[in-house]
């Protein structure tokens, strides 16, 4: 069985115990394992550290999801190349970056929808308020004065929306390698204006939250 670390454009020296499968576009780097990796910590962390050393040598890299584990090489292939353009367009997106990760904390200042089962709705109504209820699923707006400032520094964005007060959403921007302390210093100037919100900033990462849900 092969575990799959991650996606890498180019030959680079592995970490041990790691080997890398050639694929049309890209290089996948893996593991040979004899059974399905077992969720623990020390696992995670031992997944988590190759990956880490495989992005400080790797100028575009994609993580995998814990546990991605096929039978053989011809059946890896076969998964990753139908894939090939949308993994080749986010090796392009993550190349020479790394992930800075916003948490955003505070009461949320979005609306209720109105209720689409309404008798006095349209259903153009209908689909519009589905629209605004999927980006609000998403989108965390509560920042868009801090996401102004630090825009000169973004180079990719995915969000997340979470129903775990007072945790509202996860932020995930890509930065050139290197600036990661400028966007920290960023965050941390902007704090005072964003009351009674507050983020928490961590990073660098290899770009985790950018990897396409084939291997995610």
């Amino acid at each position: 069985m092969i575990s799959l670390y991650a996606l890498t454009d180019a030959r680079v020296a592995l970490p041990p115990g790691l080997r890398a499968v050639a694929c049309e576009s890209f290089l996948a780097i893996v593991a040979d394992v004899e059974q399905v990796p077992v969720i623990t910590e020390t696992a995670l962390r031992n997944h988590d550290a190759n990956v880490r050393a495989l992005s400080a040598i790797s100028e575009a890299i994609l993580p995998a999801r814990f546990g991605s584990v096929v039978a053989d090489e011809p059946e890896l292939v076969d998964a990753l190349e139908a894939r090939t353009a949308t993994l080749v367009d986010a090796l392009r997106l993550v190349k020479g970056m790394d992930q800075m990760t916003l948490r955003v904390f505070g009461p949320s200042v979005s609306e209720p929808l109105t209720n689409p089962a309404a008798a006095d709705r349209s259903g153009t109504d209908y689909m519009l308020e589905r629209q605004r209820a999927l980006q609000t699923e998403t989108e965390v707006d509560e920042i868009a004065q801090l996401r102004a400032l630090l825009a000169p520094l973004i180079h990719g964005e995915r969000t997340e929306r979470h129903a775990a007060p007072p945790l509202i959403g996860s932020v995930y921007h890509l930065v050139i390698r290197g600036q990661s302390k400028a966007y920290g210093t960023v965050v941390r100037e902007a704090a005072s204006q964003l009351a009674p919100i507050r983020v928490a900033v961590s990073g660098p990462w290899p770009p985790y939250a950018f990897a396409p849900e084939a291997i995610r």
